[in-house]
């Protein structure tokens, strides 16, 4: 009896920890502004050049962009971080 009521309990922890990610997720793409910097779940630095409901655009090289979807935003970085990141690549 006590180790189900530890097994439900540690249970609840980790959907509550999984809840408060997905809408922390879901509060990082809804404020995705033009002019942000971002990395996509992916792998891809850029800078967001368009938003719209569900896609971004993304320029992740002079004269080269990408459409993505908002949901792949992984992290948002500080300003900055794209035009250093093509610096150090020279």
């Amino acid at each position: 009896y006590e180790i189900s009521l530890g097994l439900v309990g540690s249970e609840m922890c980790i959907e509550t920890a999984q809840q408060k990610r997905n809408k922390e997720h879901k509060q990082l793409v809804a404020g995705a502004k033009k002019g942000d910097e971002i990395v996509t779940n992916g792998g891809l630095l850029g800078k967001i050049t368009e938003v719209d409901d569900h896609f971004i655009t993304l320029e992740i090289a002079p004269n080269t962009s990408v459409q993505v979807m908002k949901t792949s935003i992984s992290t948002v970085m500080p300003k900055g971080t794209y035009a250093s990141a093509g610096k150090a690549k020279k």
